[in-house]
């Protein structure tokens, strides 16, 4: 479920066990997660390798988060003929570092 504030900034994943976490934090862990096996432009992996390492009530909306990062132009897409793969936008690099730090405080 998705909680919005009323000046729709800060959305906010509720978990089944009621535990909240934004979705700064999940783009966040994301982009984490590709820059830490170095997954910028050419070298891609696909969506469903982004879930893995993510608590599993929150898996659900790793697509999601993946397509609103690639309208971000922070994600870049790797069409195939079974599936979406994406990499780190490499002209983005100081602001997907920001991403990252900002996120995971």
């Amino acid at each position: 479920m998705i909680e919005i504030n009323a000046d729709n900034s800060s959305a906010k994943y509720v978990s089944e066990n009621g535990e909240k976490t934004s979705a700064l934090t999940l783009k966040a862990q994301i982009l984490k997660k590709l820059r830490r096996h170095n997954c910028w432009g050419g070298k891609h992996t696909s969506i469903e390798n982004l879930q893995k390492g993510i608590k599993s009530d929150l898996r659900g909306d790793v697509p999601g988060i993946a397509e609103e990062l690639i309208k971000e132009k922070l994600l870049l897409d790797h069409p195939t003929s079974y599936e979406i793969q994406v990499s780190l936008n490499p002209k983005k690099k100081a602001e997907i570092d920001g991403i990252v730090n900002k996120g995971l405080r």
